[in-house]
């Protein structure tokens, strides 16, 4: 039925135009001037197009996600998220996709009704269903708790939450109420009938029902009946306007009531004899009705004479619209019986299709001085006005003379009420524009300009009217020509690029608040001109021209405003170009511009606006981007745009007029919320927690969030940060995910904002505070383990390296013991037996020679020889192992007693001097590689110097062992000389000791042998 019924539609869409164009041809046939002004206002009555604005809305069907096309309620909960009531589930939208609840979810019943949330627990909707009473969800979970009252009461039609926190339930029949958790079923609930809409007031329950209004008074203990103006059957939907009235709507009389705070009624007859299922008032003071024959919107201050209706030929999905929603960012969303949802993200945003429109880049629209907006459309005019309800409307109007064969070139109006039509090849129409009320204007033609007969050029490129009403003409590949105000057939002035017009083919001129004129180049950039007076006569003063090499980001000028005593440019090829006290700079893709072809510019109090290749966007107080619309017109070329004088916009693309109010569209005070809903580790979707702790391995973390932003959803764009491991706000990503990779341990806390299409930011960022773990070796218990371990270590190492030096001093205590006790003892008893034997032999019992080496006595001598350097080389060897004498004292003491007994046999004087040795114990190897040093060097000077005296010195500084022993005697000359094997045992010893050698010898001077090396070796 409802295919057969769009057929028919369009067929009379089809014959209308078709009735239209007949009516037109036969206009411009008619010869005789005074029966075509006749048959002009004929054609204004018969061509009306009557309601044929459409609205922007978006759809959203089963495609795009959503459980069931069969919708039945609509609301918003307190995060901000769309819940959508269907015959098949529930669907939420999160302003980018739909999770949807159906029975296998825990739903009671896939059938619902409608829908509530709660008004004091966040994230809980009641849900109502057509058959099995209320449930419950609550933060995504199905409650267990159903309300059902049985009977035709198991019916939901409404549902209302009270100040109090009842909840009351309007059903098919009568009401009920739940409080704490449990059905109450009153007395009274049967007398209503069916019971459709709840609204409270001064604590008072008012319930629109099929029996008509009724009130429950506090309490809720008893029922009233509202005696209303014309006795109406029933009152399908109530609203309680910002002023604490209440309005009532009676589908069977057609009638709205208002009842004020006094509870006096009004009666406003609005003739819509459809059943409607909700009422609601938008930031403008409309009221908005959704019934089955479309929606209906009137002004609360102009009831009767502001009604529109808004059918599936406004753009509507379907006219049985069984519920409306005004979310908090100021949409209305409409849900249809079986065609999905509707979006009216713009309300005030009117399209008007036009089959006649096909102007190309030479769209051109003007608005008047009664706030009228005119455009082209082939070579009849487009008027655009509101009609006495605020519904805009457009007329044609069809032009005579040139314009029967030729397109409309441009359009302009002045400042008075004249309207200014112009050709290509250079005919000028003025008309005298005659306001008829709140319908088409009357166009009374008072001129005609011909520029071929006064101009070689052969096109008109655009034509100004500058502010002493002085018309101005860019002539194709000619310059300007300015018109003689008294007599527009003459020329009073022409200028070309001689006088410092850019190029000869204008494309545009603009007049700034100080009165100069800017003329914009077709490709050679923008002249700035004053005015002079000459003869008593203004002319045109060449100021300077600007081009690329000055800062223009492109030569080829197609639109100029001015905004704050700063001019914008729009140029062909790169972006905008704000012009401010003599400085250039430029706004292009990279700071949001839809596209660097900007082709036109329009200013309301506000903002800026711009038509460019790829949409309409607008420039903000501080001229920062805005994506404003970008979502309710499409992507394409907008070749023409202009402002009224209260703030509305007209603008063209190559297919369709678009007429938008913004004063009316804005959600300035809307602060987009932003949720985390995605908390990934390492790959592994987690619960988004607050205060997670996470093992030091699970330290990649995706990030995914949502911000609830309706209008230009497709626009919304983020600011995140991870506190702890940079404090700084990312820059802005469409991107809703984000991931970090090989986090350190340590706490984060991860902070994630919204940014609408206006820059606004979420007022509150999402959060989530977590940490990772250090790794177990990372950890105090682990670094209190590890040093209690090296402290027992180090305590068992000290105790068994102590162990072991005890053991070692006692060998060598044994040692020096034994060898004391036991061979030496030995050997001095053989060498005193030697000498006993050779005593007891006497000389002159010897058998041999005297120098026979090999006689007994002389064997025995050597036996005693041999013992005794034996005895003493082992005196030296106890003494240099036994702990007793490991203080260089000791060392000291035992060299000074062997050194003296040496030198005094040679008449040598000794000098021994040692500083700072008194404490200082070394090994049994220093001892001993210094005992064999200093004897070594003690020996040399003995044989070799011829010396006198010789000063041995030894001392400590810095734990550092110096020794220096020194001769006087007939030194020699280092060079050429090779060392013996004393020399040479010396620096061996001393390289065991990590220590320094160095021998210093003049002739005559005498011999130093100077040596260092740590205590520690």
């Amino acid at each position: 039925m409802r295919l057969v019924f769009h057929h028919y539609q369009s067929v009379l869409i089809i014959a209308v135009y078709l009735y239209k164009q007949i009516l037109l041809n036969l206009f411009q046939s008619i010869p005789d001037e005074k029966l075509k002004i006749f048959f002009y206002f004929i054609l204004l009555l018969c061509t009306s197009d009557g309601d044929t604005q459409v609205l922007p809305f978006h759809h959203y069907t089963m495609r795009d996600g959503l459980v069931s096309d069969n919708i039945r309620a609509v609301c918003q909960d307190s995060s901000g998220y769309i819940w959508i009531a269907t015959g098949e589930g529930l669907s939420v939208f999160n302003s980018k996709n739909f999770q949807n609840y159906t029975s296998s979810d825990g739903l009671i019943t896939d059938d619902i009704a409608c829908l509530l949330p709660d008004r004091f627990i966040k994230n809980k909707i009641w849900i109502g269903t057509n058959d099995k009473g209320i449930t419950v969800i609550n933060n995504g979970r199905f409650e267990k708790a159903v309300f059902n009252p049985g009977g035709d009461k198991a019916h939901i039609n409404t549902i209302f939450q009270s100040r109090d926190s009842m909840v009351f339930c309007g059903t098919g029949d009568g009401l009920f109420f739940i409080k704490n958790n449990e059905v109450k079923i009153p007395d009274y609930s049967t007398k209503t009938g069916q019971v459709y809409s709840f609204v409270e007031r001064d604590n008072e329950i008012w319930a629109g029902t099929q029996r008509g209004l009724y009130v429950i008074p506090e309490g809720y203990e008893d029922i009233r009946i509202i005696s209303l103006p014309g006795n109406p059957k029933q009152i399908s939907s109530l609203l309680l306007d910002d002023k604490n009235n209440i309005w009532a709507f009676s589908p069977d009389t057609g009638v709205i009531y208002e009842i004020s705070k006094n509870n006096e009624i009004k009666v406003f007859k609005i003739n819509v004899r459809f059943f409607s299922s909700a009422m609601i008032e938008d930031r403008v003071h409309n009221i908005w009705l959704s019934t089955n024959n479309g929606l209906y919107k009137f002004n609360i201050n102009n009831v009767e004479n502001s009604l529109t209706r808004f059918t599936t030929a406004s753009g509507l999905l379907q006219n049985n619209v069984t519920s409306i929603l005004y979310d908090r960012e100021n949409i209305l969303w409409a849900a249809t019986n079986d065609d999905g949802l509707s979006k009216l993200a713009c309300p005030d945003l009117y399209r008007f299709k036009d089959v006649n429109k096909n102007s190309g880049n030479w769209s051109t629209v003007a608005s008047d001085a009664y706030n009228h907006f005119w455009a082209s459309a082939h070579n009849i005019l487009v008027e655009f006005f509101k009609d006495d309800h605020g519904s805009w409307e457009k007329q044609y109007h069809p032009l005579m003379g040139e314009f029967r064969h030729e397109n409309i070139h441009q359009i302009f109006c002045d400042s008075s009420d004249k309207l200014y039509v112009c050709s290509a090849s250079g005919e000028i129409q003025v008309y005298k524009i005659i306001l008829t009320g709140n319908s088409a204007s009357i166009l009374k033609k008072i001129e005609i300009v011909n520029l071929k007969n006064i101009s070689e050029g052969d096109k008109l490129f655009t034509t100004f009217i500058d502010a002493m009403g002085e018309i101005w003409c860019s002539i194709l590949d000619t310059g300007i020509i300015l018109l003689d105000n008294n007599n527009h057939e003459r020329i009073r002035e022409i200028y070309n690029d001689k006088d410092g017009i850019p190029d000869n083919s204008v494309r545009y001129i603009y007049q700034d608040s100080k009165d100069n004129l800017w003329f914009g180049g077709y490709n050679h950039g923008l002249s700035e001109f004053s005015f002079s007076k000459a003869n008593s006569e203004k002319r045109l003063k060449f100021v300077r021209l600007f081009t690329t090499s000055d800062g223009l980001p492109d030569n080829d000028i197609r639109a100029i405003t001015e905004k704050d005593s700063s001019l914008i440019i729009g140029t062909r090829y790169g972006g905008l170009a704000v012009l401010r006290a003599g400085k250039l700079r430029s706004i292009a893709r990279e700071e949001g511009l839809f596209s660097n072809a900007v082709w036109s510019i329009a200013k309301t109090p506000s903002r800026i606006w711009l038509g460019t290749q790829a949409g309409v966007q607008s420039l903000q107080r501080d001229l920062n981007i805005s994506w404003e619309l970008s979502d309710e017109i499409p992507r394409e070329p907008f070749y023409a745009l202009t402002s009224s004088a209260n703030g509305d916009l007209c603008f063209a693309s190559a297919n369709d007029y678009y007429i938008y109010e913004p004063s009316n569209t804005s959600a300035e005070d809307y602060h987009p919320p932003v949720y985390l809903n995605h908390f990934i580790v390492n790959g592994h979707e987690r619960k988004v927690i607050e205060n997670t702790v996470l093992p030091s391995d699970e330290n990649t973390i995706t990030f995914g969030f949502q911000g609830i932003i309706n209008r230009n959803e497709t626009e919304v764009r983020y600011e995140y940060r991870l506190i702890n491991k940079n404090d700084s706000w990312k820059l802005s990503t469409n991107n809703n995910a984000v991931t970090y990779s090989m986090l350190d341990p340590g706490t984060y806390t991860f902070q994630v904002e919204a940014v609408d299409y206006n820059n606004t930011k979420s007022s509150t960022p999402a959060e989530i505070t977590f940490r990772i773990d250090s790794p177990f070796y990372h950890r105090w218990w682990f670094y209190a383990l590890i040093l209690i371990l090296i402290t027992l270590l180090s305590y068992l190492f000290i105790r068994v390296r102590t162990s072991r030096l005890i053991e070692i001093e006692k060998i060598r205590t044994r040692i020096a013991s034994d060898l004391h006790d036991e061979i030496g003892s030995g050997l001095t008893h053989i060498a005193m037996l030697s000498e006993h034997s050779i005593r007891e032999t006497g000389e002159g019992q010897r058998t041999h020679a005297p120098d026979d080496k090999f006689s007994s006595v002389r064997s025995m001598e050597r036996i005693g020889k041999i013992s005794r350097h034996l005895v003493d080389s082992m005196i030296d060897v106890i003494w240099a192992i036994d702990p007793k004498f490991d203080s260089l004292n000791d060392f000291i003491l035992n060299f000074k007693a062997y050194a003296n007994e040496i030198c005094e046999s040679k008449n040598i004087e000794l000098k021994v001097n040692a500083q700072n040795i008194e404490k200082i114990k070394v090994t049994a190897g220093i001892k001993r590689n210094l005992q064999l040093i200093s004897k070594e060097a003690l020996n040399n000077a003995l044989k070799y110097s011829g010396c006198t005296e010789i000063s041995y010195n030894l001392s400590v500084r810095s734990r550092t062992i110096y020794l220096a022993v020194e001769d006087n005697g007939r030194g020699f000359n280092q060079a050429g000389i090779s060392y013996g094997h004393g020399i040479i045992n010396m620096q061996k010893n001393v390289k065991d000791l990590n220590g320094s050698f160095e021998i210093k010898s003049e002739p005559d001077k005498g011999t130093g042998i100077y040596i260092n090396f740590p205590v520690s070796s």
